[in-house]
């Protein structure tokens, strides 16, 4: 296969893409002459393929490209369409749709490719005008659903909390900087500020190009006069950011004329005028930077060019406060600038943001009107240490004598505000997997967009959660920060970014926490606090149903993801001190396998797109989590108490859990938080030092009833890095109901890090004969504390194939990698030489059982012993032990 143009002159790319501008008309309206515009679309889409290759197939990636690339050329060339829907997201996700669902397409797109005309892929049904307008009416629904959301109530306390910190922190400085992830409401809360207190709001969002769904609406004129400054050098970059001020409050004012407007008032007249603000704003800020130098005598300080422009400043925004009456409004002129961002693009030069942040602070203690002035900047964009810059970190010379006191980061934002009051026995396992409910947790973005959405946008919400999720609309190329997004949301992966891994260089650290700023900036996840330092942030991926569902759809198979996570996993997340992670991993893995098994969902479901937010059977969770030569030995285990075996107790039981949480406190292990996490499909992470308890599923008894205290019950799980545990029995009223009652519940035992020493043999008659039932005789003479005891014991050695369903022969080094917490000895610089260790252990950094730590004393039968070897196998073994403790 020859490269476009090989053999023969090729066009100049500047040359066709001018060409093809100026000829587009006549081609879209001349009839007469197919050849022509087949002849240009061929030679343009070559153009933009620009592919150097050999005669090899197209993979995947290159062919949802060129696809990609005909269908948007065709609609510029052939419709004259301002927005091309092969650029929209509903468009991205049919593309890849037909590009699996029509085999015709790959051979036909490489024959294409080969013989450089695509009119055989153009001549498809959809590119027709029917195909098209169906594509161009979802790009309208999702536009109307995003405007109609900003529109929708207000919901909790936020912005009330927001205005009392601008207004108590306001003497200590005149910035504040909002930072959080899409969809959190960071914006709509500070303009609903506005509504008491004077606001000017301006929107510097890239352009929206061809997806142009963003809300709320750039301003335009804005953003091309204040980009200009991006090319000049500081001085210059003052002129700029002094004149985009004097614009700003000049037009305000106007906006504001001599009516007496109240704070919300004003808000509303500057929504309805602001095309005409922007306009007005931005011709007053051109019109200050040309007169400003010719009127200015650079050599006299008081007349520079700067300082003529920032007594304009401070003239437009007294202007604006005397028509205001500030006093009565908490004296506070609030400007938001959102999506900061776009005025950084420095790197670490000195960039209009930062120039703009020193402006504002030359300008507080000008007059009194400008001490009023405060300055709120929002951004995903997530560094601490840059938007916006405190006065120790900007790279202004100018800024860094002004020794201001630098206000926090602020990262509050909406969460669970549409949540209605779920009342204990009122809703089944079913109605808490429908889309509604689902929506309903978590921020703001999910239910406003729930709720003004045709029914169009509603069904494809878990697809618009997907792309927000991946970062991207083209869902079908991968990528590594997409990947660790989903996973994290899954599994609960957690930056401990103050654990700085040892012999880490700075810069290899600061590249470690870009990992954790992008996935703020582009993947949703959350940031919880920003401490005073900036050194690190505390982010997470907390509870949100609808975001779980598209990750689990989003996610590859469990082999990909184990390989994801056994060798790409950031140094920086936490793995858990005993196996969490992995605790977790298996847990999930063996979910998705179980929902796989499933009839088909409902056509309710399908249609809500939902396919992993459904109730499992309890059996059928541990059948996929267990291998098949144990399934006996688990389910025909009886509980210490006595009673029914496994599988009768929990014929009816099922799991619903899509994601996991972490507790706070030990307050979540009971019934009343049991049933609660079931109904937003949370498995429960404990929390640190929780002595015996590393997770909990929820179990509920009866799928047809209602949730609630009743119907709860617990799967537990212990995980342990070492072999032959004792089984912990767990107090009796952490499973109470309100009634007192204590329902059967399962607590397993992970031994995940106990190594075998021999390979696991079959299942043995000594084995199946362990979980036997209790008989009457030994039942009465058992203490009344254990003979109620419903707790069934699983406990799970090792981690393989050989009793682990769901992991692959070919992958124990990769869970053992996942598993893997470097101990003292493995981190040890020449941990290779068994005299080194030995050595180690002398020093006593630990105690171990051995010369090393005990050659100081000697027992009294010690020449009697021979030294023990500890050896076990990967097995799974239930039922009733001897040997075990309270805890709990």
């Amino acid at each position: 296969m020859t490269s476009p143009g090989e053999g023969q002159k090729r066009p100049h790319d500047d040359d066709l893409l001018s060409s093809t501008s100026s000829k587009k008309a006549r081609l879209c309206q001349d009839d007469s002459a197919p050849k022509e515009r087949s002849d240009r679309l061929d030679q343009y889409i070559a153009m933009k393929m620009d592919v150097q290759r050999e005669d090899n197939p197209f993979d995947t990636d290159e062919m949802f490209s060129l696809f990609d690339i005909i269908i948007g050329e065709y609609y510029v060339l052939y419709q004259n369409l301002q927005h091309p829907p092969a650029y929209c997201v509903a468009h991205h996700a049919d593309a890849a749709r037909l590009l699996k669902e029509n085999a015709f397409l790959r051979p036909a797109l490489e024959e294409a490719w080969k013989e450089r005309s695509f009119s055989q892929i153009t001549s498809s049904i959809f590119f027709q005008k029917e195909y098209h307008e169906r594509i161009s009416r979802a790009i309208r629904n999702q536009v109307l659903a995003t405007e109609k959301a900003w529109k929708s109530s207000f919901n909790g306390s936020y912005a009330e909390v927001l205005k009392d910190t601008i207004v108590k922190e306001k003497e200590k400085a005149n910035i504040l900087t909002v930072i959080q992830s899409s969809g959190a409401g960071k914006s709509r809360t500070v303009y609903e500020v506005g509504k008491s207190l004077f606001s000017v709001y301006i929107n510097l969002r890239e352009e929206a190009g061809k997806l142009g769904t963003g809300f709320p609406n750039r301003d335009p004129a804005l953003c091309r006069f204040i980009g200009k400054a991006e090319d000049w050098g500081e001085m210059r970059k003052r002129l700029y950011c002094a004149a985009f001020l004097r614009g700003i409050f000049t037009a305000a004012a106007s906006v504001l004329g001599t009516d007496k407007l109240e704070p919300e008032a004003f808000r509303t007249r500057l929504d309805d005028q602001r095309s005409a603000f922007d306009a007005q704003a931005a011709k007053q800020a051109q019109v200050y930077m040309n007169t400003a130098v010719p009127m200015a005598n650079p050599q006299d300080e008081a007349q520079s060019p700067y300082t003529v422009l920032l007594r304009g400043v401070v003239t437009a925004i007294d202007s604006f406060a005397s028509a205001a009456n500030l006093p009565m409004y908490d004296d506070v002129i609030l400007l938001t600038i959102d999506e900061c961002h776009t005025l950084d693009q420095a790197g670490d030069s000195l960039s209009t943001l930062h120039v703009l942040c020193s402006v504002l602070r030359d300008l507080r203690d000008r007059t009194p009107s400008t001490k009023r002035l405060f300055t709120v900047f929002i951004s995903t964009i997530s560094h601490p240490r840059r938007p916006a810059p405190a006065p120790a970190d900007d790279p202004s010379k100018r800024v860094m004598v002004l020794k201001a006191e630098e206000l926090d980061l602020y990262t509050t934002f909406p969460f669970d505000v549409h949540t209605s009051t779920i009342l204990e026995d009122t809703r089944t396992l079913d109605d808490v997997c429908r889309l509604e409910f689902l929506c309903s947790f978590g921020r703001p973005l999910w239910m406003t967009r729930y709720e003004s959405g045709s029914l169009d946008v509603r069904r494809n919400l878990v697809s618009f959660a997907q792309v927000k999720l991946h970062g991207s609309d083209n869902l079908k190329i991968p990528k590594d920060d997409s990947m660790f997004a989903a996973l994290s949301m899954r599994h609960l992966l957690t930056f401990e970014p103050d654990r700085r891994p040892c012999g880490l260089t700075e810069a290899a650290y600061q590249a470690l926490c870009e990992q954790e700023f992008r996935q703020v900036a582009s993947h949703m996840r959350v940031v919880h606090s920003i401490p005073s330092h900036r050194l690190y942030m505390r982010t997470g991926t907390p509870s949100e149903p609808i975001l779980a569902e598209a990750a689990a759809q989003l996610l590859p198979e469990g082999r990909e993801q184990l390989s994801f996570l056994a060798s790409k996993l950031n140094p920086l997340v936490s793995k858990g001190e005993r196996g969490e992670l992995a605790a977790r991993v298996l847990c999930n893995l063996a979910h998705d396998v179980a929902v796989n098994s499933l009839p088909p969902p409902s056509p309710d479901l399908r249609a809500e797109n939902i396919q992993f937010s459904r109730p499992i059977p309890l059996i059928a969770f541990l059948e996929a989590l267990i291998h098949p030569q144990f399934h006996d030995v688990v389910l025909d285990s009886y509980p210490k108490g006595g009673g029914a075996p496994l599988r009768e107790a929990f014929k009816d039981s099922y799991v619903h859990f899509t994601h996991w949480a972490k507790m706070g406190d030990a307050s979540c292990v009971s019934t009343r938080a049991l049933w609660k996490a079931a109904a937003r499909g949370i498995a429960w992470q404990c929390c640190d030092n929780r002595e015996g308890i590393d997770q909990v599923i929820p179990i509920i008894c009866d799928k047809e009833r209602q949730l609630g205290r009743k119907n709860v019950s617990a799967l537990v799980i212990q995980d342990k890095n070492v072999a032959a545990p004792r089984v912990t029995r767990l107090k009796r009223k952490l499973f109470a109901d309100a009634g007192g009652d204590v329902k059967p519940y399962i607590f397993l035992t992970m031994q995940l890090g106990a190594r075998p020493t021999k390979a696991a043999p079959p299942p043995s008659p000594l084995m199946t004969t362990i979980p036997t039932a209790a008989s009457p005789t030994s039942t009465a003479k058992l203490p009344r504390k254990v003979r109620a005891s419903q707790q069934y014991d699983i406990t799970i050695t090792g981690c393989s194939s050989t009793v682990y369903r769901v992991i692959h022969p070919d992958d124990r080094a990769l869970w053992t990698r996942l598993l893997s917490t470097k101990s003292i000895e493995e981190e040890h610089p020449r941990g290779d030489d068994p005299r080194h260790l030995d050595l180690l252990k002398r020093s006593k950094p630990f105690f171990w059982e051995g010369q090393a730590s005990f050659d100081w004393a000697r027992d009294s039968d010690e020449d009697e012993l021979e030294e023990q070897i500890d050896e076990h196998w990967d097995v799974v073994t239930a039922g009733i032990d001897d040997d075990d403790e309270e805890g709990g």
